[in-house]
């Protein structure tokens, strides 16, 4: 009885500073908010037109940084194309796909691990999309984090 106790005793312990270790400071790639709250997922969507076209996809928040978490892009045309995610307008680029012709029916889709991210913006910059796919417009959902 008392080897029972004590392997139970010895397993709470274990489990209790497993899940302790993990949830100390946040690694490279993963949501940090204030107050160890838990992130609420919010979701953009519209459309971009054609070839060289660019939109302010997600707006900057004053003093809190902008953590995409998932994407996903149709073409509405024949051409396939280069469509970009950059933190800021007219800034670095982030993210990229090739996103394919409507008529093979396909479209793109990327998520983050689970609590982690695509790309994360700095404070205060804007979320923008280029899109370099011919005269076509694709329609974006994007699923993000705004951050402390």
């Amino acid at each position: 009885m008392r080897r029972l106790a004590a392997l139970a005793a010895f397993l709470v312990l274990a489990l209790a500073s497993s899940s302790g270790a993990q949830n100390q400071g946040a690694a490279a790639n993963h949501l940090a908010t204030g107050r160890g709250s838990v992130p609420i997922v919010k979701t953009v969507t519209g459309a971009v037109d054609g070839s060289g076209t660019t939109a302010s996809a997600i707006a900057a928040v004053t003093g809190k940084r902008l953590s995409v978490i998932g994407v996903t892009l149709t073409n509405t045309g024949a051409a396939a194309g280069l469509v970009t995610f950059r933190c800021g307008a007219g800034g670095t680029s982030m993210w990229q796909a090739n996103v394919p012709a409507t008529a093979v029916g396909a479209f793109i889709r990327d998520s983050a691990e689970s609590g982690g991210f695509l790309f994360r913006c700095a404070a205060g910059q804007l979320v923008e999309i280029l899109n370099a796919v011919a005269a076509n417009a694709v329609q974006y959902n994007i699923r993000y984090v705004v951050e402390d």
